[in-house]
């Protein structure tokens, strides 16, 4: 199947509502226009970066960025609180948090809470690697990944 085709397949970016704390989930590309506008800049960031292409090739760094292939857990990782883009998800004293500006929010099932400054030292980073290196290149899709209460603390 050519990479137009499973372009809505490839769960390219890392949505900042994990479905568990340990584990985000990822969004398809939204395109209801059949553009592909999304797909395609992400496609040419991700070449930028990586001088990869293809869903496929995506999702398999993903895919192994995310989890440990041997005990099937979740891979975290370490990063300076300080390098970490908005959008970037952490585990900080074992709760799940989305990095904004200056500051972190805790997620839960009923959105995200009051902004609380950003620590500083070492962070447990969820978003795998490759994704933060998106991220710090300012994406930002045609689809809103943050839900309002990241904003507003509602």
């Amino acid at each position: 199947m050519s990479d137009r085709l499973r372009q809505r397949d490839l769960a390219f970016l890392e949505l900042e509502t994990p479905t568990t704390p340990r584990q985000n989930c990822t969004v398809e590309v939204f395109d209801p226009a059949g553009s592909g506008f999304d797909y395609d800049r992400f496609v040419a960031l991700w070449r930028g970066l990586y001088d990869e292409t293809g869903a496929e090739t995506i999702d398999l760094r993903l895919h192994g960025e995310r989890l440990d292939r041997a005990t099937r857990r979740p891979l975290l990782h370490p990063e300076r609180w300080d390098r970490l883009p908005d959008g970037a998800f952490v585990l900080h004293e074992d709760v799940p948090m989305v990095v904004l500006g200056r500051s972190v929010r805790v997620w839960s099932v009923a959105g995200y809470g009051a902004p609380q400054p950003r620590p500083s030292g070492t962070a447990t980073v969820i978003t795998p690697p490759s994704l933060v290196e998106i991220l710090r290149t300012g994406w930002r899709g045609e689809v809103p990944f943050l839900h309002p209460s990241a904003v507003t603390g509602t």
